[in-house]
């Protein structure tokens, strides 16, 4: 869910916890000056299970499994599963801790409907010590530290407003309807 407030977060959704094969994370996304609450609850596959929820004509909703309903109807009740459609391909290649400068980024390619995306992105977690003001202050400049290392190799940071997700849903949902 994103964006989302922490009032939508309830009961065994108030907090993070991981019980494989879920992970389930709530998260500031900051892109740029953007910034949102999220909260994911993501179910490990094998790779190759999920083909048959997207082959056509079948139940998209085939592998949600009980915990990630509990979710969906106690954190977001307006998200209605019926009707859902399975959107895609998308080709995509992630790659965790990649030493850029003294940072530590995950970096994810997706190429989709025309457009294609490089993410490079880092996770800053609270210290102990940290109020929510030092956190915040740490989390600014790592932020700036991650911006100038990209620019610094030429890159060009996006300013678009709406995040990967949006952008390719809707590239996807207009291509579908094309």
């Amino acid at each position: 869910m994103r964006p989302c407030t922490r009032q939508r977060l309830v009961g065994r959704f108030s907090a993070p916890f991981e019980v494989e094969p879920l992970t389930y994370r709530i998260e500031e996304d900051w892109s740029g000056k953007h910034r949102s609450l999220a909260a994911s609850l993501v179910h490990a596959h094998p790779p190759g299970a999920l083909t048959g929820a997207v082959a056509q004509g079948a139940d998209p909703t085939a592998p949600i499994d009980a915990v990630q309903d509990q979710f969906l109807h106690a954190c977001a009740p307006a998200v209605q599963l019926d009707g859902l459609v399975a959107l895609g391909p998308i080709a995509s290649t992630k790659a965790d801790d990649v030493p850029l400068d003294d940072l530590s980024v995950d970096l994810e390619v997706w190429s989709v409907a025309g457009l294609e995306f490089l993410e490079a992105s880092i996770r800053v977690k609270p210290k102990e010590e940290d109020d929510a003001e030092e956190f915040a202050a740490r989390a600014e400049r790592k932020q700036r530290k991650l911006a100038d290392a990209v620019r610094e190799r030429g890159v060009t940071l996006s300013e678009h407003p709406e995040n990967k997700t949006m952008s390719v849903l809707t590239a996807l949902a207009g291509a579908e309807q094309g």
